[in-house]
């Protein structure tokens, strides 16, 4: 089993409770949690609102436009298509895990 990483992820107040408000229209809770998932095995520190913005852009395999409304880019992207890492995005010598 994978030994769980010791950074300390952390959402703001606002960043929770806009998750809350997110999660009780019931549209992309499945891949919302998937998403929290990948954000927690990280290997540094990101915020999650970063994140969920990038992660949400990067998911061509299944309609997450609520997703991408919630959380929309901003600022470059930083993972890859269909990728969950963090600076996979225009990263020549990135290997999928």
């Amino acid at each position: 089993m994978k030994r769980a990483n010791n950074i300390g992820f952390k959402m703001t107040y606002q960043e929770r409770e806009e998750l809350k408000r997110f999660a009780a229209y019931g549209q992309c809770l499945h891949e919302t949690v998937t998403m929290i998932a990948h954000w927690m095995r990280q290997d540094k520190p990101v915020p999650f609102s970063d994140y969920a913005s990038n992660w949400a852009a990067a998911e061509q395999r299944k309609d997450v436009s609520a997703m991408r409304e919630q959380w929309p880019l901003k600022g470059p992207r930083r993972i890859a298509d269909n990728c969950s890492d963090w600076d996979s995005f225009n990263d020549p010598g990135y290997i999928r895990r």
